[in-house]
């Protein structure tokens, strides 16, 4: 254990450049060492110092540039900064090791190596807790001192398959979410990114859930409990939401993704609005246009969650328009014209709306669907002929629009965007036909 440690840390090229720099002493800890045994890739690295305002200027020095010192929500000074795509987080030791492993989470995040020295400290048996598969609190109060750690011992149980000590169980089983109230909520989410980029991420969200966390991350999901389905499901609207998570990792590796996080969110909400939408139509509940209700409980919910822009309006169009593979699926005579449509009104998030689609079949039954895969790989289809053609088949490019008299900017970029659609839907034979209307257009913007 201890020679597969010291490898990985030896090899590591930044450790290396650390070492070379002669800077103040400073210690690699944190979940380098647990990620590096059960052979995860090794991303960021945290380092603690005794002397943080030394531990800058030597910095300044060797790499010849300003560094600012923040303190953190907990009132920790920290460096941090971003050297060859590595996240390097430094912050000042707590008077010695022993009282800094101390105030650290678990005991397996508590291991130390002394870079300038080359050796291991491990003042709370944290190697052998890896070894052994087990998680145990480095202090008695450590949930009491951060909640948030709560959230983090739920991830590592399911992430490492680790076994809690008694001890430790006990205290996360008389956990109190009421805790977690005053704390901010970027720090929660961050917890949840984490979670969701897991492969069955749904376990462990599924025990936030049953212990009344969630509930303190995303208050509004109280929308999705007591409310029953149709036939069509064979669950309730709380579990089929926690299946279609379950489902999207199934179907995840076979399709280009780039956005877990906001896929994730919105399975786990792309039902939120059945609650209210739900009506009696001949003696069985519907739902029609929970999508829309949904979309709009989205709009106003996201933001509290301090997400970025972008996820938000990613989030929100994949719940407002998770049933549009659906509709075109049961249409009758479905052509060639509406699978196109459909393919450009899903825009960028295709393939994020395709795999929801999947998982939101699959979890009605908890089985796979095959009537939506054979669909699905229409689609799949679909937008691959259409992309190919888009590369052979669009004659003009910007620079033909500011040769007519177009400026670099979004009016050029819309009519782009419109020649694009016309090629698309037939309405331009050839480039003569698009350079016509781009110079009408030009003509008529005057």
């Amino acid at each position: 254990m201890l020679n597969k440690i010291e490898a990985g840390i030896a090899s590591h090229p930044l450790i290396i450049m650390v070492r070379k720099k002669k800077l103040p002493p400073c210690y690699l800890v944190g979940g380098y060492y647990p990620a590096l045994y059960f052979g995860e890739k090794v991303g960021d690295l945290d380092l603690i110092t005794e002397d943080i305002s030394k531990f800058r200027l030597a910095l300044e020095k060797a790499f010849y540039r300003k560094f600012k010192i923040i303190t953190d929500r907990k009132g920790h000074k920290v460096l941090k900064f971003k050297i060859k795509e590595v996240n390097f987080d430094i912050s000042e030791m707590e008077r010695n090791i022993e009282a800094d492993a101390a105030r650290r989470d678990f005991r397996f995040n508590s291991i130390y190596y002394d870079i300038t020295n080359k050796r291991i400290i491990d003042p709370l048996g944290g190697i052998e807790e890896i070894k052994s598969t087990r998680i145990s609190l480095s202090s008695k109060n450590s949930l009491i001192k951060d909640p948030v750690r709560i959230i983090r011992y739920y991830r590592f149980l399911d992430k490492y398959g680790l076994t809690p000590s008694p001890s430790t169980q006990k205290k996360a089983a008389e956990f109190d979410p009421c805790l977690l109230d005053n704390i901010a909520v970027e720090r929660m989410i961050l917890e949840v990114r984490s979670i969701f980029f897991q492969v069955d991420s749904w376990k462990t969200i599924s025990v936030l859930l049953e212990k009344g966390i969630l509930h303190k991350i995303f208050p509004f999901i109280e929308q999705l409990e007591e409310v029953s389905q149709n036939q069509f499901h064979s669950f309730d609207v709380i579990t089929h939401s926690l299946f279609c998570l379950k489902w999207i990792d199934h179907y995840r590796g076979k399709y280009p993704l780039e956005d877990i996080f906001s896929l994730k969110m919105a399975a786990l909400f792309h039902d939120i609005g059945k609650k209210q939408a739900a009506k009696e139509d001949a003696g069985e509940v519907c739902f029609h246009g929970h999508e829309k209700i949904g979309g709009d409980l989205m709009k106003k919910e996201l933001p509290k969650l301090k997400l970025s822009k972008k996820e938000i309006r990613t989030i929100k169009f994949l719940v407002e328009k998770h049933m549009y593979p659906a509709f075109l699926k049961f249409s009758e005579n479905v052509g060639a014209k509406a699978l196109r449509r459909y393919v450009r009104r899903s825009k960028e998030h295709f393939w994020a709306l395709l795999v929801l689609f999947l998982a939101d079949g699959a979890a009605a039954h908890d089985r796979t669907d095959t009537e939506q895969e054979t669909f699905a790989k229409k689609l799949a289809a679909m937008f691959k002929k259409i992309k190919e053609e888009e590369m052979s088949i669009i004659p003009v490019t910007g620079d033909d629009l500011i040769a007519l008299g177009y400026d670099e900017g979004p009016v050029l970029g819309k009519i782009l965007k419109d020649i694009k659609h016309g090629f698309e839907e037939r309405r331009f034979k050839n480039r003569e036909e698009a350079i016509r209307y781009a110079k009408k257009s030009l003509e008529n913007s005057k």
